[in-house]
């Protein structure tokens, strides 16, 4: 790719393109936070690259992710994601995060290579750490105990998950994880967190004594029979995608504190989060 072309998102895209262009490419955008329009439209910037016949050689990078509502590209209100399908057809490159099946269908039918963020393997573990302290600056403000010497439950033990809980160890406090497989436990458990078994939880007798509960499972796994279980005055924080693990209507019922918190790398470190997407990008030429 000679050059790119950066649309919508939230502060990453804004670090994304200021990445790129340290790296000595021209990056046009469009509706970028904090950034110039080069065109009033995007189809005039696609018009121009099309007229200098450069189009092949630009790589399209859209948003983390590419939509919000699964109508309107992220950052972009007046973009549908219909409308994008029907202009990727001449670019070089796609990339974006959780790129919907119309706009990767439309990508195959072109033969042009087209990149989920967060299918790559390294975006994901390189996100993990920024998840995790976002998290925990998260659940630190919503609480009024320190994360030293508190009691902490971890849903899940994946790349989010694991990272979180050493996280938390390194902090002081005392971590139990729980997690589908034996294997997950044991690894938690030599990482020196206390462990159970996800299918043991609701009958765990130690509920009622964590300070803070983190979700990193995208399955209805904190539900009526668990959350009742725990104290009243619990953190619960959830990270796992929508529609996220935990019984929210539950925990308006009980008046229980809790955020069901997405996008963290975008809110708590979208410059280091931009360059992390930059060098996927890269690294896909």
């Amino acid at each position: 790719m000679k050059q790119f072309v950066v649309v919508g998102g939230d502060l990453r895209c804004h670090y994304l393109v200021l990445y790129l262009k340290e790296q000595g490419y021209p990056v046009f955008t469009w509706k970028v936070p904090e950034l110039a329009d080069t065109g009033e439209k995007l189809q005039d910037i696609i018009g121009n690259l099309k007229t200098d016949d450069t189009l092949k050689e630009t790589g399209l990078l859209l948003p983390v992710p590419v939509t919000k509502d699964g109508i309107h590209i992220n950052g972009c209100s007046e973009l549908t994601a219909e409308a994008l399908a029907f202009m990727v057809g001449d670019f070089g490159l796609v990339c974006g995060g959780v790129i919907s099946q119309e706009l990767t269908k439309a990508c195959a039918e072109s033969g042009i290579p087209c990149h989920d963020y967060m299918k790559d393997d390294c975006v994901a573990l390189k996100n993990a750490v920024a998840t995790a302290e976002g998290a925990i600056t998260e659940s630190f403000m919503m609480s009024d105990i320190n994360i030293e010497n508190s009691k902490c439950l971890v849903t899940g033990y994946g790349r989010c998950g694991r990272v979180l809980a050493q996280k938390l160890l390194r902090m002081g406090a005392e971590v139990t994880v729980t997690a589908r497989s034996v294997e997950a436990c044991i690894k938690a458990a030599m990482g020196d967190c206390h462990t159970i078994l996800l299918n043991q939880l609701a009958s765990c007798e130690k509920l009622d004594t964590f300070d803070f509960c983190y979700n990193t499972i995208p399955a209805p796994v904190l539900d009526r029979t668990v959350l009742s279980k725990l104290r009243p005055d619990v953190v619960i924080l959830d990270i796992a995608s929508k529609p996220g693990g935990t019984d929210f209507a539950y925990l308006d019922e009980q008046g229980i504190c809790y955020k069901h918190s997405l996008g963290i790398p975008g809110r708590y470190s979208p410059k280091t989060s931009g360059e992390i997407l930059g060098e996927a990008v890269l690294s896909y030429l």
